[in-house]
């Protein structure tokens, strides 16, 4: 996912829910729709695509960007 105000917001929604790179594995279209996160389709669909593709390593690296994240100037990548 590329910078964008609306993958920002996208991205606040997992960073309040505490999403981990462990938790992010199984995150899936349906439950991106659902509460807690109310993703609209079109993101939600996007970013499960995105996770899918995800080895458990890359979603390590993900936890590191937690760990550092910059809310404003967010990407993952």
């Amino acid at each position: 996912l590329k910078q964008s105000k609306e993958n920002t917001k996208h991205a606040e929604i997992l960073l309040t829910q505490e999403i981990n790179g462990k938790a992010l594995l199984g995150l899936t279209e349906a439950k991106l729709v659902a509460p807690p996160y109310n993703m609209p389709g079109g993101p939600a669909s996007t970013l499960a695509e995105a996770i899918a593709t995800l080895s458990p390593e890359r979603a390590a690296a993900f936890d590191d960007w937690v760990r550092r994240s910059n809310i404003q100037g967010c990407t993952l990548k």
